[in-house]
């Protein structure tokens, strides 16, 4: 009863205006019809308006259109005037575009032009010319499926020519309204009010006059079988059209007018043709009109970027979008929508999301869509690379959209929406594991720092193999990287200490290759840059977030049980499933190695009460491994470089060694008595020989051979100092210089058993090298 009551009265609104124009002898069609199927119909197409000749003959058509279309038309034949004996011809063109699923915008050019017969004046020269130009600019609206309301403006420009001479031009404006109204499905009302102000032109002469009268056009078209229409048109004529499709390629047409409002004594009769193929229509139509001789006229249609807007998007929900974690939105839903088709068929739709510069192709689903159902539906979303060039924060619009086959044609509905995209700084820390995504141990920044230091390492005469090879590299790139210069800043924008309080707070994190290029961090932008240093390398690594501050954890890559051995206490490491682990200042750049594990192992002891993994407070401390937080948040890649130069390496191995004795002085109970020993005897070559025995075992050789130099020095001709060095040589992989030394140390002890053995091995190893 509702739909009933609502059609009434929009149908009272539009038929309103009847009486309104019919007060007043305003009801006359002065305007020149055009468009080849329009008159193929006889002019009855108000209603029936849904092409391009939609723009000059009801605005309100427009909307009705579901792809573009440019379209021309003219007569094959001048439309001749017998008792005035006068030629008029006529040339029309048109486009027409939907913006959306609720605006379409039109623009069109009709030209007319007539003269008399040149062979009825003395000097065989038309004597009256007339020519006449009109632009429309139209733009139609949807209001729902059933109203359609459009306007649109036209601009009038005529030239007289009398005995060959300009006699005056002329221009004006006019404007239309239209709207199109379904009341029914089988039936359409179509009302187009026609220069509704009047227009006047202008002339170049400084006179003026109405050129155009107000003019009310009303028609009704009926569908009462399938591709058939039936239209009855009244302005100051009556015309009735029928069209015809059959197999939605050929089309017949018919028509007749007849004039009711004056005398009455105008008639005329036409028929038309169309012909579609895939985007094309041709059509012709053929006319009869009682004072004018048969006319003919053809039109070329071209269509395309077909859009039947038959699904609707209810809703769309996009999450915001932290541009470093764009690979990570590649394996997560975070496009939400709600669809429903419209028509009264099952589609099989495709619907996708597409983010323009930042997507190479859009994200998509294949779905069934059934008649008016609503459908929820999610979306992943994969970026290109190219979003890491985002640095700074700002709303984007992301497309919707939906494609699917109706009427026999590929149709394509866009939708936007939009969202916020962080820049690739932009962080929250509602999920420790997201921090991942900025440790790049493949950044190119990052490998040429952390593979240049090692290669210029193992340059050095003699490398240490201290605790472990992780331990010991860690503590290069450490020390390394505080001889670079890298310091520790809060950010004073959001310091980490303040932001951490609200997890949902938006944070901005420096990636390696700035912090490198900067030398500078706060505690987050220092974590991320240490540990994608050491995972270059291949170093396990974790994070570890504490109230108000977070470092680092490191595998040593060693048992629980083979650490408690070296370090004598389980104080220094924590147990994660029988590996031992070492936490890690990375504030601490530029200051003792050992210090930085110290502070580590104290901050964590704060809030854990114990460093075993088995009583840590989860609610105080969140650990995450790099590596399975990969797993969810892959590393971003941001792949821009800089000049810099590598710390000096002699100072780096200096800084290795005091760290190494520092650690070794803390941990060793016999590295501690044989030191006390050397304090109050330091002269004494024998305990200087000891402790680089002690120092070796520990695979610190580059202490250990700086020991038996000076045992060495203090005891020239000591078999047994030259043999231990020839050791560390051996040990390095130094074969040639170990060959030296144990031949030395035989040169001292000929005969010696151990060493002549140890000269074979290093020999023989040296031949296998080359």
């Amino acid at each position: 009863m509702k739909t009933i009551k609502y059609h009434l009265i929009i149908l009272s609104v539009l038929l309103s205006a009847v009486p309104l124009f019919a007060r007043t002898p305003l009801v006359t069609q002065e305007e020149v019809l055009v468009g080849t199927r329009p008159l193929g119909m006889a002019g009855a197409f108000v209603a029936a308006a849904d092409d391009s000749s939609s723009i000059s003959w009801n605005p309100a058509g427009m909307a009705f259109m579901k792809q573009k279309e440019i379209s021309f038309s003219m007569p094959l034949n001048p439309l001749w005037a017998r008792d005035l004996k006068i030629g008029i011809n006529n040339f029309y063109a048109a486009f027409l575009f939907p913006v959306n699923k609720t605006y379409t915008l039109g623009i069109d050019w009709f030209h007319i032009g007539y003269s008399d017969d040149p062979d009825l004046n003395w000097n065989k020269k038309p004597e009256l010319e007339y020519s006449e130009n009109k632009i429309t600019l139209a733009m139609a609206r949807k209001f729902g499926e059933k109203l359609k309301i459009g306007a649109s403006l036209k601009y009038y420009n005529l030239g007289v020519n009398y005995d060959g001479s300009t006699e005056r031009t002329g221009n004006g404006i006019g404007m239309d309204i239209g709207a199109n109204y379904r009341a029914l499905d089988i039936m359409k009302v179509g009302l187009l009010a026609n220069n509704i102000f009047g227009a006047h032109l202008f002339y170049d002469n400084g006179t003026s006059s109405r050129f155009m009268s107000p003019a009310l056009k009303l028609g009704f078209a009926f569908n009462l079988i399938k591709d058939n229409t039936l239209e009855l048109t009244a302005d100051d004529m009556l015309h009735l059209g029928i069209e015809h499709w059959f197999f939605n390629m050929v089309a017949l047409r018919g028509g007749v007018q007849k004039e009711i409002l004056n005398s009455g004594e105008d008639f005329g009769l036409s028929a038309g043709l169309g012909v579609k193929y895939r985007y094309f229509q041709v059509d012709y139509a053929l006319q009869y009109r009682k004072y004018f001789d048969m006319s003919h006229s053809v039109s070329l249609a071209a269509k395309f970027g077909y859009h039947a807007y038959l699904v609707d998007v209810l809703s769309i929900q996009i999450e915001d979008v932290f541009t470093a974690m764009y690979k990570a939105y590649a394996q997560r839903d975070i496009v939400r929508l709600k669809v429903k088709n419209k028509s009264s068929v099952p589609l099989k739709a495709k619907i996708g999301f597409m983010l323009d510069k930042y997507m190479d192709s859009p994200t998509e689903k294949d779905i069934t869509l059934k008649p008016n159902v609503p459908v929820d539906l999610t979306l992943p979303v994969v970026f290109n690379n190219k979003i890491m060039n985002v640095k700074d924060d700002g709303p984007q619009n992301g497309r919707i959209i939906v494609t699917y086959e109706f009427e026999k044609e590929k149709s394509e509905d866009d939708s936007s929406k939009q969202f916020m995209l962080y820049s690739r700084n932009a962080f929250i820390w509602d999920d420790l594991e997201k921090l991942a995504v900025f440790v790049t141990p493949s950044d190119e920044m990052v490998k040429s720092f952390t593979r240049g230091m090692i290669q210029l390492n193992a340059k050095q005469d003699i490398q240490d193999e201290f605790v472990s090879d992780n331990y010991y590299y860690t503590m290069l790139l450490f020390n390394a990287l505080g001889e670079f210069g890298m310091t520790y800043v809060v950010d004073p924008s959001t310091p980490f200490a303040e932001v951490a309080k609200n997890r949902n707070a938006v944070d901005y994190v420096s990636y390696p290759a700035e912090t490198l290029h900067s030398k500078t961090g706060d505690c987050d932008d220092l974590t991320v840059l240490f540990c994608s240093c050491l995972e270059n390398i291949g170093i396990p690594t974790a994070f570890i977030d504490v109230p108000g501050h977070i470092f680092m954890l490191f595998s040593l890559n060693m048992t629980t049980d083979k650490a408690q051995k070296f370090f004598g206490s389980d104080e220094y490491f924590v147990d994660m499933n029988g590996q031992a682990w070492m936490p890690l200042e990375t504030t601490m750049f530029g200051k003792p190695f050992t210090e930085a594990l110290k502070e580590a192992r104290q901050e964590l002891q704060k809030w854990s009460g114990q460093v075993d993994s088995g009583s840590i407070d989860k609610n105080s401390v969140r650990i995450v491994f790099v590596e399975s937080a990969w797993k969810k948040y892959p590393s971003a890649q941001l792949n821009e470089l800089w000049a810099f130069r590598f710390p000096d390496i002699n100072k780096v191995a200096q800084k290795n060694r005091e760290d190494s004795v520092k650690l070794m002085e803390t941990v060793n109970r016999e590295y501690q008595m044989a030191k006390e020993k050397l304090d109050q005897y330091p002269d004494v070559p024998n305990f200087n020989n000891d402790m680089g025995i002690l120092c070796s075992y520990a695979g610190l050789y580059t202490v250990a051979f700086d020991h038996f130099q000076k045992a060495i020095k203090l005891k020239p001709n000591w078999d047994s100092a030259y043999n231990n060095m020839a050791n560390v040589y051996l040990l390095n992989n130094k074969l040639d210089k170990a060959v030296n030394y144990y031949k030395k140390a035989l040169e001292i002890k000929p005969g010696d058993n151990d060493i002549t053995q140890n000269l074979k091995k290093a020999q023989q190893l040296l031949k296998e090298e080359f």
